[in-house]
This record gives structure tokens, sequence and C-alpha cells, in this order.
């Protein structure tokens, strides 16, 4: 089992969708996590500028997110979870369960003014 030191406590919101409306619902806290270092892709497109950033998403095994989710760090950056639960499964070699799996998440900022 891996134990994660230190990690931070995120907020889960769940998107909903019933037909062609959307809405969101809260879906609690998640704590021990951990961000994975940021990937970032300047892109340009028909709006302007603007910058892509994504991570890997750590958090523990069973827990209540998706693909679709968007979760809130402490410092107000917001991701959506775009791909997981990826290594949500017991060690290939060894079975045992490490108790972590990960979600690749993305985050576009585009420039004031």
């Amino acid at each position: 089992m891996i134990d994660i030191i230190d990690g931070e406590t995120v907020t889960v919101t769940r998107v909903v969708r019933d037909g062609d409306t959307e809405s969101s619902a809260a879906g609690g806290t998640i704590e021990q996590t951990v961000f994975g270092s940021p990937t970032v892709v300047e892109d340009m497109d028909m709006r302007g500028r603007r910058t892509v950033i994504e991570r890997r998403w750590f958090c523990p095994r069973g827990s209540d997110v998706a693909a679709g989710d968007k979760i809130a760090r402490s410092n107000g950056e917001v991701y959506q979870l775009i791909e997981g639960p990826l290594a949500d499964e017991n060690h290939a070699l060894t079975g045992e369960d490490l108790g972590v799996c990960y979600f690749r998440t993305r985050r576009v900022s585009v420039p004031r003014g």
C-alpha cells in the first residue's frame, strides 16, 4: 500500500446532464491527493491565445470520481478529469493493492485583456 503523505484535499463537482440541460452537483471532498508535474501547451484558436495545462492527479482507489468531473484545489485552480481511472488494479507482479490510481486532468487558462 502506498501512503500519500502531505497530500492535499480537493473538492469534487460532478456535471449532471439531463437531455440538453446541464447542471452541477457537489460531489464532496477527497483527502490525500497529489498532482503530478504539469505539461503546458500554448494554443491558438479562433478565440485567441490560451494555455492548456495537463497533469496527472493521484487519488485513493475507490474514490467517487469519474471522467468529466471537476476538481478544485485549495489554491483555486480547477481541473477537469479527462481520462481515468488509470492503474486502478493490483500490481501486475506482486498482486499487491497499492491503494492509488490516477486520472489525466486538464485546465485551460485564457489571458485577460
